[in-house]
């Protein structure tokens, strides 16, 4: 009778390896320790992927894959999100121009460096989940709707040509409600699409 064949050390490590790899790839490529930790991945792990070149330390607490794009690796390293018409371009919606990128931090967040970007300073309508380096559509729409010429938001979001009202709220249906004055709805209508 033979005995089962068990996978060596080498093997279980470099299947270890293999698999946070993959982990950090499902995630967009960029991924709090944090999160790789929780995941039951060991700090030795971690840091064998590091000295190895498969991830690369990007700022304390986040790693990323040398391919990992390039938004969300500087997104990472200046504790923002990437919002506004940034993200909007590439969500693929129309946007009017974008004459740097566009992120968002929490009003009162600190160790914020963005360097030449436009950092949106602000409580966003939906929360942020802390691993999250893209806002969401609806914190997108409305710094569109609050950051550039009425022009811009045609193409981005319908809300800014709903009525003819002084001021008009959107809300969906848990309550969240946002507040559109008419310097932001207002479209031109020969406009572009």
């Amino acid at each position: 009778m033979t005995s089962p064949a068990f996978p060596s050390a080498g093997e279980r490590r470099a299947a270890a390896l293999a698999g946070l790899i993959s982990f950090v790839r499902a995630h967009d490529g960029v991924v709090r320790v944090r999160r790789l930790l929780g995941e039951r991945y060991s700090r030795h792990l971690v840091d064998t992927a590091i000295a190895q070149g498969a991830v690369r330390r990007i700022r304390k607490g986040w790693v990323a894959l040398p391919e990992a794009d390039p938004y969300l690796v500087a997104a990472a390293r200046s504790g923002v999100v990437v919002s506004c018409v940034t993200q909007a371009r590439r969500l693929g919606l129309w946007v009017l121009a974008e004459d740097r990128p566009h992120v968002a931090a929490p009003p009162h967040a600190g160790g914020v460096a963005a360097g030449l970007a436009t950092v949106h300073w602000r409580k966003p309508l939906v929360p942020r989940h802390p691993d999250a380096l893209v806002d969401p559509i609806e914190n997108v729409l409305v710094l569109v709707a609050t950051c550039q010429p009425s022009l811009s938001h045609k193409g981005c979001t319908p809300l800014a040509d709903r009525g003819t009202r002084d001021s008009e709220e959107i809300g969906d249906p848990e309550g969240v409600r946002c507040r559109f004055h008419p310097p932001h709805r207002r479209i031109p209508q020969n406009g572009p699409p």
